[in-house]
Protein backbone atom coordinates (compact mmCIF):
# COMPACT_ATOMS: atom_id res chain seq x y z
CA UNK A 1 0.00 0.00 0.00
CA UNK A 2 2.87 2.29 1.02
CA UNK A 3 4.90 1.58 -2.50
CA UNK A 4 1.61 2.21 -5.15
CA UNK A 5 1.32 5.74 -2.59
CA UNK A 6 4.60 6.89 -2.81
CA UNK A 7 4.63 5.85 -6.98
CA UNK A 8 1.49 7.91 -7.36
CA UNK A 9 2.34 11.16 -5.03
CA UNK A 10 6.05 10.43 -7.64
CA UNK A 11 4.67 10.95 -10.52
CA UNK A 12 2.12 13.84 -9.48
CA UNK A 13 5.15 15.70 -8.46
CA UNK A 14 7.01 14.81 -12.14
CA UNK A 15 3.94 16.32 -14.13
CA UNK A 16 3.63 19.32 -11.89
CA UNK A 17 7.35 20.35 -12.69
CA UNK A 18 7.09 19.69 -16.31
CA UNK A 19 3.64 22.04 -16.50
CA UNK A 20 5.28 24.51 -14.69
CA UNK A 21 8.45 24.40 -16.87
CA UNK A 22 5.49 25.23 -19.96
CA UNK A 23 4.14 28.02 -19.09
CA UNK A 24 7.44 29.75 -17.89
CA UNK A 25 8.47 29.81 -21.61
CA UNK A 26 7.53 33.31 -23.46
CA UNK A 27 4.92 32.75 -26.11
CA UNK A 28 5.96 32.78 -30.68
CA UNK A 29 3.02 35.19 -30.85
CA UNK A 30 4.11 37.24 -28.09
CA UNK A 31 7.51 38.38 -30.09
CA UNK A 32 8.24 42.28 -31.19
CA UNK A 33 8.34 42.66 -34.79
CA UNK A 34 11.03 44.04 -36.81
CA UNK A 35 11.21 47.74 -38.00
CA UNK A 36 11.71 48.14 -41.54
CA UNK A 37 12.70 51.65 -42.98
CA UNK A 38 13.85 53.30 -45.61
CA UNK A 39 11.52 51.51 -48.18
CA UNK A 40 9.11 52.96 -50.95
CA UNK A 41 5.82 51.38 -50.69
CA UNK A 42 3.27 51.01 -54.25
CA UNK A 43 -0.10 50.00 -54.52
CA UNK A 44 -0.37 47.21 -56.81
CA UNK A 45 -3.67 47.39 -58.85
CA UNK A 46 -4.76 46.01 -62.08
CA UNK A 47 -4.68 47.29 -65.34
CA UNK A 48 -5.88 46.41 -68.80
CA UNK A 49 -2.61 47.06 -71.73
CA UNK A 50 -4.43 47.79 -74.70
CA UNK A 51 -4.34 45.72 -78.05
CA UNK A 52 -1.18 46.86 -80.28
CA UNK A 53 -0.94 46.24 -84.07
CA UNK A 54 1.84 46.79 -86.34
CA UNK A 55 1.14 46.73 -90.20
CA UNK A 56 3.76 47.88 -92.89
CA UNK A 57 2.90 50.51 -95.33
CA UNK A 58 3.90 53.51 -97.97
CA UNK A 59 4.79 56.79 -97.75
CA UNK A 60 3.13 58.83 -100.29
CA UNK A 61 2.40 62.50 -100.84
CA UNK A 62 -0.93 64.13 -99.73
CA UNK A 63 -1.35 65.42 -102.88
CA UNK A 64 -1.00 64.38 -106.35
CA UNK A 65 -1.94 66.06 -109.42
CA UNK A 66 -2.30 64.32 -112.90
CA UNK A 67 -1.87 66.91 -115.62
CA UNK A 68 -3.57 65.65 -118.38
CA UNK A 69 -4.92 67.15 -121.68
CA UNK A 70 -8.58 68.42 -122.15
CA UNK A 71 -8.58 69.44 -125.67
CA UNK A 72 -6.83 67.53 -128.71
CA UNK A 73 -3.64 69.07 -130.23
CA UNK A 74 0.17 69.65 -130.56
CA UNK A 75 2.34 69.93 -127.50
CA UNK A 76 4.33 73.26 -128.27
CA UNK A 77 6.13 73.69 -125.11
CA UNK A 78 6.73 71.67 -122.16
CA UNK A 79 8.92 74.63 -119.42
CA UNK A 80 9.62 71.62 -116.46
CA UNK A 81 11.71 68.28 -115.93
CA UNK A 82 11.24 65.90 -113.46
CA UNK A 83 12.23 67.19 -109.82
CA UNK A 84 11.83 70.13 -110.62
CA UNK A 85 9.90 72.72 -107.88
CA UNK A 86 6.96 74.42 -109.32
CA UNK A 87 4.61 76.70 -108.08
CA UNK A 88 0.56 77.11 -107.77
CA UNK A 89 -0.42 78.72 -110.73
CA UNK A 90 2.84 78.34 -112.66
CA UNK A 91 3.22 77.64 -115.96
CA UNK A 92 3.87 74.53 -116.98
CA UNK A 93 2.97 73.48 -120.51
CA UNK A 94 1.61 74.93 -123.68
CA UNK A 95 -0.32 73.34 -126.45
CA UNK A 96 -1.11 74.87 -129.91
CA UNK A 97 -3.54 77.70 -129.07
CA UNK A 98 -4.15 79.82 -132.28
CA UNK A 99 -7.32 78.38 -132.80
CA UNK A 100 -8.70 78.85 -128.94
CA UNK A 101 -7.21 82.41 -129.41
CA UNK A 102 -8.56 83.56 -132.27
CA UNK A 103 -11.65 82.53 -130.68
CA UNK A 104 -11.38 84.14 -127.95
CA UNK A 105 -10.51 87.51 -129.81
CA UNK A 106 -13.62 86.99 -131.65
CA UNK A 107 -15.58 86.13 -128.56
CA UNK A 108 -14.33 89.92 -127.04
CA UNK A 109 -15.19 91.79 -130.20
CA UNK A 110 -18.77 90.40 -130.10
CA UNK A 111 -18.84 91.29 -126.83
CA UNK A 112 -17.53 94.94 -127.20
CA UNK A 113 -20.02 95.00 -130.01
CA UNK A 114 -22.71 94.09 -127.46
CA UNK A 115 -21.89 96.76 -125.22
CA UNK A 116 -22.14 99.36 -127.33
CA UNK A 117 -25.56 98.05 -128.74
CA UNK A 118 -26.59 98.18 -125.64
CA UNK A 119 -25.35 102.17 -124.91
CA UNK A 120 -26.46 103.43 -128.38
CA UNK A 121 -30.02 101.92 -127.50
CA UNK A 122 -30.51 103.56 -124.15
CA UNK A 123 -29.63 106.77 -125.76
CA UNK A 124 -31.60 106.58 -128.20
CA UNK A 125 -34.39 105.37 -125.62
CA UNK A 126 -34.12 108.11 -123.02
CA UNK A 127 -34.07 110.56 -126.33
CA UNK A 128 -37.88 108.67 -127.04
CA UNK A 129 -38.96 108.97 -123.21
CA UNK A 130 -38.78 112.44 -123.22
CA UNK A 131 -40.30 113.03 -126.55
CA UNK A 132 -43.18 110.58 -125.28
CA UNK A 133 -43.54 113.14 -122.01
CA UNK A 134 -43.70 116.27 -124.05
CA UNK A 135 -46.10 115.11 -126.30
CA UNK A 136 -48.18 113.48 -123.41
CA UNK A 137 -48.50 116.69 -122.05
CA UNK A 138 -49.16 118.36 -125.33
CA UNK A 139 -52.00 115.67 -125.98
CA UNK A 140 -53.43 116.49 -122.88
CA UNK A 141 -53.65 120.29 -123.48
CA UNK A 142 -55.21 120.05 -126.52
CA UNK A 143 -57.74 118.07 -124.71
CA UNK A 144 -58.54 120.56 -122.52
CA UNK A 145 -58.51 122.97 -125.25
CA UNK A 146 -60.66 121.23 -127.37
CA UNK A 147 -63.53 121.13 -124.39
CA UNK A 148 -63.40 124.70 -124.48
CA UNK A 149 -63.41 124.58 -128.48
CA UNK A 150 -60.49 126.75 -128.04
CA UNK A 151 -58.49 124.23 -131.13
CA UNK A 152 -59.83 122.99 -134.12
CA UNK A 153 -60.10 119.02 -134.26
CA UNK A 154 -57.67 118.84 -136.55
CA UNK A 155 -54.97 120.55 -134.36
CA UNK A 156 -55.78 118.21 -131.53
CA UNK A 157 -55.82 115.16 -134.25
CA UNK A 158 -52.30 116.21 -135.03
CA UNK A 159 -51.49 116.81 -130.91
CA UNK A 160 -53.10 112.81 -130.78
CA UNK A 161 -51.28 111.30 -133.30
CA UNK A 162 -47.66 112.74 -132.30
CA UNK A 163 -48.60 111.52 -128.44
CA UNK A 164 -49.55 108.23 -130.02
CA UNK A 165 -46.27 107.83 -131.83
CA UNK A 166 -44.16 109.10 -129.10
CA UNK A 167 -45.57 105.66 -127.27
CA UNK A 168 -44.98 103.55 -129.74
CA UNK A 169 -41.39 104.47 -130.79
CA UNK A 170 -40.51 104.39 -126.55
CA UNK A 171 -41.82 101.11 -126.37
CA UNK A 172 -39.98 99.98 -129.64
CA UNK A 173 -36.61 101.32 -127.99
CA UNK A 174 -37.23 99.18 -124.78
CA UNK A 175 -37.77 95.93 -126.97
CA UNK A 176 -34.52 96.89 -128.73
CA UNK A 177 -32.56 97.73 -125.36
CA UNK A 178 -34.09 94.07 -124.34
CA UNK A 179 -32.54 92.29 -127.46
CA UNK A 180 -29.29 94.41 -127.31
CA UNK A 181 -28.94 93.13 -123.64
CA UNK A 182 -29.95 89.55 -124.53
CA UNK A 183 -26.92 89.78 -127.31
CA UNK A 184 -24.69 91.07 -124.75
CA UNK A 185 -25.42 88.07 -122.33
CA UNK A 186 -24.98 85.53 -125.43
CA UNK A 187 -21.38 87.39 -126.10
CA UNK A 188 -20.56 87.26 -122.90
CA UNK A 189 -21.14 83.58 -122.81
CA UNK A 190 -19.35 83.07 -125.53
CA UNK A 191 -16.22 84.95 -124.56
CA UNK A 192 -16.41 83.03 -121.41
CA UNK A 193 -16.38 79.48 -123.05
CA UNK A 194 -13.43 80.92 -125.30
CA UNK A 195 -11.51 81.93 -122.19
CA UNK A 196 -12.05 78.04 -121.16
CA UNK A 197 -11.33 76.70 -124.26
CA UNK A 198 -8.06 79.08 -124.30
CA UNK A 199 -7.08 78.04 -120.54
CA UNK A 200 -6.72 74.29 -121.76
CA UNK A 201 -3.86 75.06 -124.06
CA UNK A 202 -2.10 76.77 -120.68
CA UNK A 203 -1.26 74.03 -118.48
CA UNK A 204 -0.59 75.19 -114.97
CA UNK A 205 0.23 73.53 -111.51
CA UNK A 206 -2.63 73.16 -109.06
CA UNK A 207 -0.61 72.94 -106.42
CA UNK A 208 3.38 73.69 -104.76
CA UNK A 209 5.40 70.87 -105.44
CA UNK A 210 7.40 68.45 -107.84
CA UNK A 211 6.99 67.39 -110.88
CA UNK A 212 7.90 63.66 -110.93
CA UNK A 213 6.84 62.88 -114.40
CA UNK A 214 6.84 63.94 -117.88
CA UNK A 215 5.28 61.15 -120.22
CA UNK A 216 5.61 63.60 -123.46
CA UNK A 217 7.82 66.07 -125.22
CA UNK A 218 7.15 68.88 -127.44
CA UNK A 219 5.63 68.50 -130.49
CA UNK A 220 3.54 65.12 -129.24
CA UNK A 221 0.10 65.62 -130.51
CA UNK A 222 -2.33 64.84 -127.77
CA UNK A 223 -6.19 64.03 -127.02
CA UNK A 224 -8.04 64.76 -124.40
CA UNK A 225 -7.37 62.92 -121.71
CA UNK A 226 -3.21 62.16 -122.06
CA UNK A 227 -1.36 62.69 -119.34
CA UNK A 228 1.14 65.19 -119.79
CA UNK A 229 2.64 66.33 -116.24
CA UNK A 230 2.73 64.77 -112.35
CA UNK A 231 2.96 67.42 -109.47
CA UNK A 232 3.23 65.96 -106.20
CA UNK A 233 3.17 67.63 -102.77
CA UNK A 234 6.11 67.42 -101.44
CA UNK A 235 5.19 69.70 -97.81
CA UNK A 236 2.63 66.54 -96.69
CA UNK A 237 3.11 63.03 -96.89
CA UNK A 238 0.81 60.00 -95.59
CA UNK A 239 1.60 57.03 -94.88
CA UNK A 240 -1.14 54.53 -96.56
CA UNK A 241 -1.20 50.70 -94.59
CA UNK A 242 -3.14 47.51 -95.03
CA UNK A 243 -4.67 46.46 -91.96
CA UNK A 244 -6.43 42.92 -91.32
CA UNK A 245 -10.37 43.56 -91.50
CA UNK A 246 -11.05 42.28 -88.49
CA UNK A 247 -9.41 44.82 -86.81
CA UNK A 248 -11.96 47.47 -88.69
CA UNK A 249 -14.10 48.03 -85.66
CA UNK A 250 -11.22 48.58 -83.46
CA UNK A 251 -9.49 51.40 -85.92
CA UNK A 252 -10.96 54.54 -85.83
CA UNK A 253 -10.13 58.33 -87.33
CA UNK A 254 -8.18 61.04 -85.20
CA UNK A 255 -6.24 58.15 -83.25
CA UNK A 256 -2.53 58.36 -82.59
CA UNK A 257 0.09 56.38 -84.23
CA UNK A 258 3.80 55.63 -84.44
CA UNK A 259 5.39 55.87 -87.88
CA UNK A 260 8.77 54.19 -88.22
CA UNK A 261 10.65 55.22 -90.91
CA UNK A 262 14.34 55.40 -92.31
CA UNK A 263 14.57 58.98 -90.89
CA UNK A 264 12.95 58.25 -87.74
CA UNK A 265 9.91 57.44 -85.88
CA UNK A 266 7.14 60.16 -85.70
CA UNK A 267 3.83 60.62 -84.71
CA UNK A 268 0.98 60.18 -86.67
CA UNK A 269 -2.68 60.34 -86.66
CA UNK A 270 -5.45 58.54 -88.74
CA UNK A 271 -7.30 60.70 -91.27
CA UNK A 272 -8.92 57.93 -93.50
CA UNK A 273 -10.35 54.48 -93.14
CA UNK A 274 -11.68 52.90 -96.46
CA UNK A 275 -13.71 50.36 -95.14
CA UNK A 276 -13.86 48.41 -98.90
CA UNK A 277 -11.63 45.67 -97.90
CA UNK A 278 -9.87 43.75 -100.70
CA UNK A 279 -11.45 40.68 -101.30
CA UNK A 280 -7.77 38.34 -102.02
CA UNK A 281 -5.90 39.99 -98.64
CA UNK A 282 -9.01 40.45 -96.78
CA UNK A 283 -7.69 43.72 -95.61
CA UNK A 284 -8.70 47.29 -95.86
CA UNK A 285 -6.28 50.75 -96.32
CA UNK A 286 -6.13 53.09 -93.20
CA UNK A 287 -4.23 56.32 -94.69
CA UNK A 288 -2.06 58.37 -91.53
CA UNK A 289 -1.03 62.12 -92.02
CA UNK A 290 2.60 62.89 -91.31
CA UNK A 291 4.10 65.90 -89.50
CA UNK A 292 5.22 68.09 -91.94
CA UNK A 293 8.69 67.93 -91.15
CA UNK A 294 8.92 64.69 -91.12
CA UNK A 295 11.52 64.39 -94.47
CA UNK A 296 9.58 61.32 -95.73
CA UNK A 297 10.42 61.82 -99.26
CA UNK A 298 10.52 58.62 -101.86
CA UNK A 299 8.36 55.93 -101.45
CA UNK A 300 9.88 53.38 -99.01
CA UNK A 301 7.91 50.81 -97.66
CA UNK A 302 7.78 51.32 -93.95
CA UNK A 303 5.69 50.50 -90.46
CA UNK A 304 2.56 51.90 -88.66
CA UNK A 305 2.28 50.98 -85.15
CA UNK A 306 -1.22 51.48 -83.75
CA UNK A 307 -3.21 50.87 -80.31
CA UNK A 308 -6.33 49.89 -81.28
CA UNK A 309 -8.59 49.95 -78.17
CA UNK A 310 -9.71 46.58 -77.06
CA UNK A 311 -12.94 45.47 -76.67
Amino acid sequence: MNTKSTGALLLAATATVWLAACTSSPKAGERSAATVSGVDLETVHLEALPETYEAVGTVRPATTSVLGAQVSGTVRQIRVKPGDRVKRGQLLALLDDRNPRAQLAASEAGVQEARFGVTETDQALQAATAERKLAEVTYKRYQELLARNSVTRQEFDGAETRYRSAVANEAALEAKKKAAEARGQEARAQNESAETEYSYSRIVSPIDGVVTAKPVDAGTVVMPGTSLLTVEDAAHYRLEAAVPQELLPKVHLGEATTVSTDEGQFNGTITEIVPAADPGSRTFVVKVALPAACACRGRAINSIRSRPPST
